[in-house]
């Protein structure tokens, strides 16, 4: 794995599954990068979300709201790869977001 994507979620279940479509939809090969997904005791919806992409992304859940900055570093924890980069569960990117990534962009 290149590329660890780590997205952060906290009550954003009403964008979270755009998110993730987003970045399933790369131009580039699904094995060149992971999702890394961290929710902050979340109270909406969102782990029902997080629930239907569980066969292709990576999720933690902390115990309490903790915030973005330890969010966003729980998940830089979790990746083992060459590059990190994070995106918010509100975001959606382009497909060639990945491909700008590993060109250099």
């Amino acid at each position: 794995m290149e590329i660890y994507v780590v997205v952060t979620n906290y009550n954003y279940g009403r964008y979270l599954g755009r998110c993730l479509r987003s970045l399933f939809a790369q131009s580039v090969e699904r094995d060149k990068f992971e999702i890394i997904v961290v929710d902050d005791a979340s109270t909406d919806d969102s782990s029902s979300i997080l629930e239907t992409f569980r066969e292709n992304i990576r999720t933690t859940f902390n115990q309490t709201n903790r915030g973005l900055a330890y969010s966003a570093n729980n998940g830089i924890l979790m990746a083992r790869g060459r590059y990190v980069v994070r995106v918010d569960a509100d975001d959606y990117v382009h497909r060639d977001f990945i491909k700008s990534l590993l060109l250099g962009y």
